[in-house]
């Protein structure tokens, strides 16, 4: 019989709070925080069509993508049952050297104890394993040496090192009629198309330095200001779009987006998409946040590159690293700092999602299977 494996455990005493309804600002309560790690592998084509209720690639497509929304349908419920404040992190990994695009799965927990963190980062790593869709295998890393070097940026000396978070545009309205009267501000949404997002993983393996992209996620209550916020925001979209011919147009689906997208929001994550490179990361950048646009919706996210060899370099590359979320710094009250990266289930369902490959696989794309076997080229 197969020994159970379990994750190395990385504990350590810092300035968090395990409050999922706090701002994106250092908290200053003492906590012990704990991260295991977990390396994601593709079950071959062959090992997923002898599971599949349906008959047809697509049928089995369909009910992987429905097993992705199940897990997170999950991970909000057991996050405020058992694990408040429970952050997770997707995190693509593509080297330099053409290696097989690699696919890890981080947790942080926190606690007041260090025994209490300890157990329950144990019991969350044994309930994602009872939950986590059977289409990929989950293997721990089980020792601190595979651990770190996993959560560890590279330091550069090629000067060339960037960064990026991605995140909606805020969106400045004005009436083309009446030019005093005040703007409307217009966030855009997460929520990319309900399709394959194979331009994401393509575009990372291609890269020509180490790149890695990491989807932070965390399950959170809105607060009552921020929906008071958003319905307003609605109510001003929606009464623009009505005296305004050029705002109507452009902005009367969204309107009514938004207004649906607010009643959703009674089950919501906290999610974040950055990128980290050794190199010039700007066009891997532009090519995932197009691919994370709904087709035929008005480009609704915004890009910001950073260097990381400026004096900016250590804090962003700690929040990185802690896995914590990098702060909204732009036209947006001190208040409201969390309303960018607030994401419905579906919403959250276009970005925290795993690659779903057909049968030959995708040209060009290598990735790691299970039991040692890697996708070759097509």
């Amino acid at each position: 019989m197969k020994t159970q494996c379990h994750p190395y455990i990385e504990i350590s005493r810092g300035m968090s709070s395990p409050d999922t309804t706090s701002t994106l600002s250092d908290s200053t309560r003492q906590s012990y925080q704990a991260i295991w790690g977990s390396k994601i592998l593709l079950r071959p084509f062959e090992e997923l069509v002898k599971v599949q209720w349906g008959w047809s690639a697509r049928d089995l497509a369909n009910e992987m993508m429905e097993r992705q929304h199940n897990l997170l349908e999950t991970l909000y419920g057991i996050c405020f049952q058992t694990f408040g404040g429970a952050r997770f992190s997707l995190r693509f990994v593509q080297q330099a050297d053409k290696s097989p695009l690699s696919i890890f799965l981080f947790a942080k927990i926190s606690a007041c104890s260090e025994d209490e963190v300890e157990n329950k980062a144990r019991k969350l790593w044994n309930q994602i394993q009872s939950v986590f869709p059977y289409d990929y295998a989950l293997e721990p890393l089980i020792s601190a040496e595979k651990l770190k070097p996993c959560m560890t940026i590279p330091a550069q000396s090629n000067g060339t090192a960037s960064g990026a978070v991605i995140y909606p545009l805020v969106q400045t309205l004005r009436s083309s009629h009446h030019e005093n009267q005040r703007a409307t501000r217009i966030l855009g949404t997460w929520g990319g198309a309900n399709t394959n997002p194979e331009n994401i993983w393509r575009v990372l393996h291609h890269t020509q330095a180490l790149t890695i992209l990491d989807i932070l996620l965390q399950p959170t209550i809105v607060k009552k200001h921020e929906i008071d916020y958003l319905i307003t925001s609605t109510e001003a979209l929606t009464n623009a779009t009505k005296t305004d011919m050029l705002i109507g147009q452009l902005m009367k689906e969204r309107a009514s987006t938004m207004s649906q997208r607010v009643l959703a929001l009674h089950k919501a994550f906290m999610i974040q998409v950055r990128l980290i490179s050794s190199g010039d990361v700007s066009t891997t950048a532009r090519v995932i946040s197009s691919a994370l646009t709904n087709k035929g919706q008005p480009h609704q996210l915004h890009t910001n590159i950073f260097s990381l060899n400026d004096h900016n370099a250590p804090w962003l590359t700690k929040k990185f690293i802690e896995m914590d979320f990098i702060p909204f710094r732009r036209g947006i009250h001190p208040a409201l700092q969390r309303i960018p990266f607030i994401a419905t289930i579906p919403e959250a369902q276009t970005i925290f999602r795993l690659p779903i490959l057909p049968k030959g696989g995708i040209p060009g794309l290598n990735m790691e299977y299970q039991s040692n076997k890697v996708a070759q080229d097509v």
